[in-house]
């Protein structure tokens, strides 16, 4: 995992099965960088545009969780074999069949590589297998050539806690940031804006929230925050600049049709 993370999420219905895992993983899906600790202890080993050393790390840890964090004990030889069950999906021509005690590489039906022996309810053998399973499957498959690593990862785990119950599912970067967003909710005007020439086109507002209540309308152009000018400024610099890091007081200068000049609008971020 290059550029990317890994999330778990589990929605609780009744009794769930398996507890949000792996927050100290990779939290808040946020971008791996030289700021994570999980990533600067891991020293790269790329292999085929891959760094097989953090995706052993990562797929090691995360069946750890897994396996301990569920309300029954699974077998850990279920949990990866339902992972390679899942992973044949990146492409139907290939498959992971275990024929004496071995598990052999098929392409439409016939062996073409074979990884070793069938590991025994030891994560860490399993964890070094599922890497050979996925280089050996680039080198034989284009579409796992073109997979990222991402989708290795979703693969996988989808395929792991698909042995646990209905009620427990992984959810991706994406999935996950958008859940963490809803449950924690974030620090704004409650404002989504458009970007124009001159500034953020207001398109959407937070009914009684801070913008709205401050006087922002529908179809405002903001043009500077502390007047800082937004003009020519991309999308996320804005939306940066509106939400802010803290809650507190921002001054907004806004063109609105109909008014002669600018107007000045005091409004308060808040969660």
């Amino acid at each position: 995992m290059i550029r990317s993370s890994v999330c778990f999420h589990v929605t609780p219905v009744i009794q769930s099965t398996l507890v949000a895992a792996a927050a100290f993983l990779l939290s808040a899906c946020a971008t791996t960088s030289g700021s994570d600790p999980f990533a600067r202890s891991i020293r790269p080993e790329i292999v085929d545009g891959l760094d097989i050393s953090y995706m052993g790390a990562v797929i090691e840890r995360g069946f750890e969780e897994i396996r301990d964090r569920a309300l029954y004990e699974p077998s850990v030889d279920d949990l990866f074999n339902g992972a390679l069950d899942k992973l044949e999906g990146i492409d139907r021509d290939l498959s992971f069949v275990v024929a004496d005690g071995h598990i052999l590489i098929k392409i439409d039906g016939n062996a073409v590589h074979d990884l070793g022996e069938v590991p025994k309810d030891d994560v860490t053998k399993w964890s070094q297998t599922m890497i050979k399973a996925v280089l050996s499957a680039r080198r034989q498959s284009e579409l796992f050539q073109k997979a990222s690593d991402e989708d290795f990862y979703r693969a996988m785990f989808e395929g792991a806690v698909s042995k646990l119950d209905r009620f427990s599912r992984y959810a991706d970067q994406r999935h996950a940031a958008r859940n963490r967003l809803l449950r924690d909710g974030v620090i704004g005007l409650g404002v989504r804006v458009a970007q124009t020439r001159d500034g953020a086109l207001v398109e959407a507002l937070v009914k009684g929230g801070p913008a709205a209540t401050a006087g922002v309308m529908l179809n405002d152009v903001i043009i500077a925050t502390d007047e800082v000018l937004l003009a020519h400024r991309s999308l996320p610099d804005i939306n940066r600049r509106l939400e802010g890091h803290a809650k507190g007081p921002v001054k907004l200068t806004v063109r609105r049709n109909g008014e002669a000049n600018d107007l000045i609008i005091k409004a308060h971020r808040d969660l």
